[in-house]
C-alpha cells in the first residue's frame, strides 16, 4: 500500500519521501496539484494515507473527508487547516515522521547492509555527501557507480537515470550523513518566500501616518496598544502560533497593510466615548489575524471583480476565507473575545463572512470602523506616485460604502489627520 504526498513544492516532496523511504519500506507517490492526488484516488483505491503539505479550500477539504470513509485511509494535514477530528494534523517535518511510524511496524528499507533510494528523488542533491552502490543480480552484489569523491554529482547521476536505473544504495554507516543533507534541502525548500524585516514595516508606517498628519499622542496610543497586545499573544502557546502564521504568510506589502490597519482603526475608534479596551483589543487582533488564511498580496482583493479571472481553488478560498479564519480563531484562546470573531467574519461586510458586500448596513459598529479604517489603508498603499490625499480617499469610501455609521467613521478619520 503506499501513501500520496501534495505539496507543490517538489525538490521539498523530494527531501520529505527521501527520509520517509529510508526510515520506513514505503511507497510515497509525489503529486504537486490536487487535481492529480484526487485523479489517483479515484482509480487507485489501495492507499494507506494522505499527507498534504499545504492548507486546502474546505471544498477540497471536504472531499477529502469523505474519501477517508469509503476507502479507508489516514489524512495528515496543516495544523492551520480546520479540518475536524478525522484529520491527523501535522506542523513539523518531525510530525510526518511520527505520523508514518505509528502507522508502519517494519523500519528501514534496506538490503542487507544497505539502505534503498530511489534515483528520480536524489538530484535534489547538488553534490554526493556518500558513496552510491548499484545491486547487481540476484545474488545482491554491490557495485559503486557514484563516488562522494566526485566533483559532478549531478553529471554522474545523470548517467545512471539514462541506463533506467530506479535505485541507487547507500551503505547503512553513510545513512545518517545522507539525511543530513536531505534535512538541509528539506529547510532550505520551506522558505517560501525572502523574510520580512517586521521592524522596519512597522517603522515605515509611523513615518508614514506621521507624514500625513498623525499626531504624536495618537502614534503612542497605537503602539502602546499593539506592542502590549503583541507581548500578550506572544506569551501564550496558542496565540503564538497564530503571530507566527502571520509572520509566514506576510510579505513586506501584506504587513504594511496589517499594522496600518492596527494603528488606524485604534486612533479611529478612540474618538467615540462608548469605545472600551476590550474593543481596541478586539480591533488590533482582527487586524492581526483577519487574513492569515491567505498568503501575500491575496490581502488585497476587495470585491467580486478582483478574484473573477482567478481559477481553480484559490478563487473559492479568498471567497470564505473571512468565515473559515473566523471559524478556525473559535477554536484558539481567542475565542473568548467574541468581538475579534466577529469582526474577522465581517470584515468583507458579509455577516457570513463569504463573498464580499459595500453594504455595512447588517454588521457591528467595530466591523464597520475596521473595513473604513482598513480600505483608508489600502488606498494609502496604493496611492498612485506615492501622494496621498486624505480627503479623497475618505470621499471615495464613503461613495463606495453604504451603512448607517460609514459618513460618520470616514468624518472621524478626517478630523484625526486634521488635526
Amino acid at each position: 500500500m503506499s501513501y500520496i504526498l501534495v505539496n507543490k513544492n517538489e525538490s521539498h516532496s523530494k527531501a520529505i519521501s527521501l527520509q520517509l523511504k529510508t526510515k520506513f519500506s514505503i511507497d510515497i507517490i509525489l503529486y504537486t496539484t490536487l487535481e492529480q492526488a484526487r485523479g489517483m484516488l479515484e482509480i487507485l483505491p489501495d492507499i494507506k494515507g494522505v499527507l498534504l503539505l499545504a492548507s486546502v479550500s474546505a471544498s477540497d477539504m471536504e472531499y477529502f473527508l469523505k474519501k477517508t470513509e469509503s476507502l479507508d485511509f489516514k489524512l495528515i494535514v496543516p495544523r492551520e487547516q480546520p479540518s475536524g477530528e478525522k484529520c491527523t494534523l501535522w506542523e513539523t517535518n518531525e510530525d510526518l515522521i511520527d505520523f508514518i511510524a505509528e502507522q508502519e511496524k517494519t523500519e528501514q528499507s534496506t538490503e542487507g547492509d544497505f539502505c534503498k533510494f530511489p534515483v528520480s528523488h536524489l538530484n535534489i542533491l547538488k553534490s554526493a555527501p556518500v558513496d552510491y552502490y548499484l545491486m547487481i543480480g540476484d545474488n545482491r552484489k554491490f557495485l559503486k557507480v557514484i563516488n562522494k569523491s566526485d566533483s559532478d554529482f549531478q553529471e554522474a547521476l545523470s548517467k545512471v537515470h539514462a541506463r533506467k536505473i530506479k535505485y541507487l544504495y547507500v551503505h547503512n554507516e553513510d545513512v545518517p550523513m545522507m539525511l543530513k543533507s536531505v534535512e538541509k534541502i528539506f529547510h532550505d525548500t520551506s522558505v517560501k518566500k525572502k523574510e520580512v524585516d517586521f521592524i522596519k514595516v512597522q517603522e515605515e508606517v509611523y513615518g508614514l501616518m506621521q507624514s500625513v498628519g498623525l499626531s504624536e499622542s495618537a502614534l503612542n496610543l497605537a503602539q502602546e496598544s499593539i506592542e502590549g497586545i503583541t507581548d500578550r499573544l506572544s506569551s501564550s502557546k496558542d496565540t503564538k502560533k497564530l503571530l507566527n502564521s502571520l509572520y509566514v504568510n506576510s510579505t513586506s506589502k501584506s504587513y504594511q497593510l496589517t499594522y496600518m490597519t492596527a494603528v488606524v482603526s485604534v486612533n479611529l475608534l478612540s474618538q467615540f466615548s462608548w469605545s472600551t479596551k476590550e474593543m481596541r483589543v478586539a480591533l488590533i487582533n482582527a487586524a492581526f489575524f483577519n487574513d492569515i488564511k491567505l498568503e501575500g498580496d491575496d490581502v488585497f482583493h476587495r470585491n467580486l471583480e478582483s478574484i473573477k479571472n482567478i481559477k481553480g481553488t484559490k478563487n473559492i478560498e479568498i471567497l470564505e476565507h473571512a468565515s473559515k479564519t473566523a471559524e478556525f480563531l473559535e477554536k484558539t484562546s481567542l475565542s473568548q473575545l467574541q468581538q475579534t470573531c466577529k469582526i474577522v467574519r465581517e470584515h468583507h461586510g458579509e455577516r457570513s463572512g463569504v463573498g464580499f458586500s459595500y453594504n455595512l448596513s447588517g454588521i457591528s459598529k467595530l466591523s464597520d470602523i475596521f473595513i473604513v479604517s482598513e480600505e483608508f489603508c489600502i488606498d494609502m498603499i496604493h496611492a498612485k506616485g506615492g501622494k496621498i490625499n486624505i480627503g479623497n480617499i475618505l470621499k471615495s469610501i464613503s461613495q463606495r460604502y453604504s451603512g448607517k455609521f460609514v459618513n460618520e467613521y470616514c468624518q472621524a478619520l478626517l478630523n484625526i489627520f486634521k488635526g
